[in-house]
């Protein structure tokens, strides 16, 4: 995943993409990649300086996490969780009980 200084020359659909590819965990966790990519992000940080980057903005926003991941998934279906599949597999039963 490069260095930790990494995250100022990356965009963070490209670290959104990393994290998926090496660390498959987080593929059908949003709040670990957004832990992960801010744990990246304030590298070193005291509990109250994690929590003051939060509060001013300079952590990388939740939202475009997810809708970076939410994006990715879609474009390459590898980088999808396990999750996916079983809900695509829920979603057809839930519609044929429903049918009935």
């Amino acid at each position: 995943m490069g260095s930790v200084k990494n995250h100022l020359t990356k965009s963070l659909k490209d670290r959104v993409e990393d994290y998926l590819r090496f660390k498959p965990q987080t593929r059908g966790s949003d709040r670990l990649l957004i832990a992960s990519i801010w744990e990246q992000e304030s590298w070193g940080a005291t509990k109250n300086e994690l929590l003051e980057s939060l509060v001013d903005g300079t952590l990388s926003n939740p939202e475009s996490i997810r809708r970076q991941r939410q994006l990715l998934q879609k474009e390459y279906p590898e980088l999808r969780g396990t999750n996916q599949a079983h809900r695509k597999a829920d979603e057809q039963e839930i519609r044929e009980m429903v049918r009935a």
